[in-house]
């Protein structure tokens, strides 16, 4: 059984919340009997006026809209095609709306997404947002940042300590809403009993360090107490920007 919960709050530098954030739950029947599956989906738009939000909600409509067509009779092998393919609509409705209205020019978006069936996740990510993991085996980033910061980091140009930080962090080397949206990346996760599972924005950890959030995913607290507790640390160190957090819990 998966418990869950999500949580956002609009950024003091907003006028919109350009965050989105999607969880569904359901099951299907096979030989194993009936099993339950979740689809959790995170999203921070990019763009002037209200086109961020604009951006993240279509991803959220879209990304997902295969593997919920799908969920009922779900093949393992199809679910990665499904997730990307999904993606490849969303990043196609963008730059049609784009198109269309002016105002929505140069609109993006990142994109994380996390499909759990028989205690696997698959993920698809594009941009900054990220999932964390933690297990009896202790915690961890899954996804990588697909921004100019890391990439410094890669080539030796940087500290992993100064990336936070550095300027560069907030460039995207790949990103929704791009009409040469690069290799969409995939992970999986095979879940442990009473393991966490974070999905958030980068108005988490662009202020509190992995240590921090480490810390808070520890506490023996409900989902729901746990999104409170990660936002109300980020209002505390004083983070302006949106931020947005799914946690899920896999209790058996």
């Amino acid at each position: 059984m998966y418990q869950y919960a999500i949580l956002s709050k609009k950024g003091a530098a907003r006028l919109h919340n350009e965050d989105a954030i999607q969880v569904q739950k359901g099951s299907y029947i096979n030989y194993k009997g009936t099993n339950e599956w979740l689809l959790a989906i995170i999203s921070d738009g990019m763009g002037g006026h209200n086109a961020g939000e604009v951006a993240s909600s279509t991803v959220s409509r879209y990304a997902p809209s295969l593997l919920q067509l799908h969920a009922m009779d779900i093949e393992k092998g199809s679910i990665y095609e499904l997730l990307e393919r999904g993606i490849n609509l969303a990043n196609a409705k963008i730059l049609e709306l784009a198109n269309k209205r002016a105002e929505y020019t140069g609109m993006g978006a990142t994109v994380t997404m996390g499909f759990i069936v028989d205690d696997v996740m698959h993920i698809a990510h594009v941009g900054d947002s990220r999932i964390y993991y933690l297990s009896s085996t202790g915690f961890k980033q899954i996804t990588v940042d697909q921004t100019k910061a890391h990439e410094l980091v890669e080539s030796g140009e940087i500290l992993v300590s100064d990336e936070r930080k550095h300027p560069a962090h907030v460039l995207l080397t790949n990103y929704i809403g791009n009409d040469k949206l690069e290799k969409i990346t995939h992970y999986n996760i095979k879940l442990e009993d009473s393991s966490k599972i974070l999905f958030c924005t980068d108005g988490l950890h662009d202020v509190l360090t992995n240590d921090e959030i480490e810390a808070i995913l520890k506490k023996d607290d409900l989902p729901e107490v746990l999104c409170k507790v990660l936002i109300s640390s980020v209002i505390e160190k004083e983070g302006d920007d949106d931020v947005s957090v799914v946690v899920i819990i896999n209790q058996k």
